[in-house]
């Protein structure tokens, strides 16, 4: 009875889930591009927290995923719009990926 009552649980929390993340929608920001990928790569770079980060420029991808659509990518000037975007997702519990740090707390930037 009781694995029941947990499965039921399980299901009911996923499906409230997943209906909280339909009511957020994503958006594609234009970036302002400073380096191209390459050139990114070259440059020292140092680690900032995240939202700390405002005018910076990002030296790693940040991904939306699923479905893998990325927010913004090396060279990319990361505003402030894209740092609030960035934490709705997160406060909806949405996937974002790509940084070094796993925890995404910390970002690479360019010297």
């Amino acid at each position: 009875e009781l694995e029941r009552l947990a499965e039921a649980l399980k299901e009911i929390d996923k499906s409230l889930e997943e209906k909280q993340n339909e009511n957020i929608s994503v958006e594609l920001l234009k970036n302002k591009r400073m380096y191209s990928i390459y050139e990114t790569d070259l440059k020292e770079k140092n680690t900032v927290n995240l939202f700390d980060s405002k005018d910076c420029i990002s030296g790693e991808f940040v991904f939306l995923y699923p479905p893998g659509i990325p927010l913004v990518v090396p060279g990319e000037v990361i505003t402030e719009e894209l740092l609030e975007q960035i934490k709705v997702y997160m406060e909806a519990n949405m996937n974002i990926s790509g940084l070094k740090d796993n925890s995404n707390k910390t970002i690479e930037v360019v010297k």
